[in-house]
């Protein structure tokens, strides 16, 4: 690993490090863009950028996993110290599971479940 790769993914406190904490703000920042504004924009929008809330940290983290070294190893891909970590659990779980449960929730809708 590159020096800066070791700066942002060694662990600080909780079991969390700056690329998770990254991760996780802007998730958050774009979920806060999408709900404080969701009288003002159009409902197409506003469900794009909730979804991009959820998609784009999912992606990249991924991505920075899937990238990073040893490129021989599958184990990188869940090792809390390979990517963006929040209390040792990999920051993409936290999204899939975000992403699932509200796809779990969209689906009930439109069966009118719920």
């Amino acid at each position: 690993m590159t020096p800066i790769q070791d700066l942002i993914t060694k662990f600080h406190h909780f079991g969390t490090n700056i690329l998770g904490l990254l991760f996780m703000g802007a998730g958050v920042a774009l979920l806060c863009l999408a709900v404080f504004n969701a009288e003002f924009l159009p409902k197409t929008v506003a469900m794009a950028i909730l979804t991009c809330a959820l998609c784009v940290p999912l992606s990249c983290d991924f991505l920075w996993r899937y990238y990073s070294e040893p490129r021989s190893s599958a184990q990188r891909l869940l090792l809390p110290g390979s990517g963006g970590a929040l209390l040792f659990v990999p920051v993409w779980l936290f999204f899939l599971a975000m992403l699932m449960m509200i796809c779990s929730i969209v689906v009930k809708a439109a069966f009118k479940l719920i």
